[in-house]
């Protein structure tokens, strides 16, 4: 048990199944980035960029969702 700032993408659906409660909803900690952090892209191998992609992806569809 214990207390975390956590991003609402990350916990949604545990709160909505109860796992998970919300203390303080009216408090927002604001917005923070996401990086990914690589070589230079001269000596990006392929999976690299593929990754990054996928995980841009995934994040835009979750984000999309949690909108509504």
């Amino acid at each position: 048990m214990g207390i975390g700032v956590v991003s609402n993408f990350l916990v949604c659906d545990d709160i909505k199944a109860g796992r998970l409660e919300q203390l303080l909803p009216e408090c927002d900690a604001g917005i923070a980035g996401i990086y990914a952090v690589y070589q230079n892209r001269h000596y990006q191998q392929a999976k690299v960029r593929l990754f990054i992609d996928f995980i841009a992806t995934q994040l835009k569809r979750r984000i999309r969702e949690l909108a509504g």
